[in-house]
């Protein structure tokens, strides 16, 4: 999938949280789930996150090829368990939504992705990542955000 509709993907789930959890700092909590949904693909340099740290991008291309081990579900696990024994359990929150988000969303792309890489289940889907079923999707996804907005006044 494409970075905009991670992100929409991130700002959905994250705004759904926040209002059925007791989630302190609302807008920080979108703002990171929107983050960490399109922070797997810094292992392709011409990502949206990957093209802002290029060298850093390479090196884990190179290493791990794209969708490898940052498309697994071990990195956000481990990364969470991380912040939430150090206390930041909003951050945590938002970085396990965000990156599940991401992984799950690429997960119904023809190129799939292997969500206990390096075990080889591999999960695929039909849609072509920049295609005409990804461009009707963001639609819909914007279409939810404004119906959302409406909602709200």
């Amino acid at each position: 999938m494409l970075a905009r509709t991670h992100l929409l993907i991130g700002i959905i789930v994250s705004v759904a949280l926040f209002k059925f959890l007791s989630i302190s700092h609302p807008l920080y909590f979108i703002f990171m789930t929107s983050f960490f949904a399109i922070f797997p693909d810094i292992d392709t340099f011409n990502s949206t996150i990957g093209s802002k740290v290029k060298p850093l991008s390479f090196i884990l291309n190179l290493l791990f090829g794209h969708r490898g081990i940052m498309h697994s579900m071990f990195i956000p696990i481990l990364a969470c368990i991380f912040l939430f024994s150090q206390g930041y359990l909003v951050t945590g929150f938002a970085l396990l939504i965000g990156y599940t988000s991401h992984i799950l969303a690429d997960s119904l792309t023809h190129e799939g992705v292997r969500p206990f890489h390096p075990l080889s289940f591999h999960v695929k889907g039909f849609i072509r990542t920049g295609g005409i079923l990804e461009h009707i999707f963001f639609l819909l996804l914007i279409i939810i955000i404004l119906i959302s907005i409406k909602s709200f006044f």
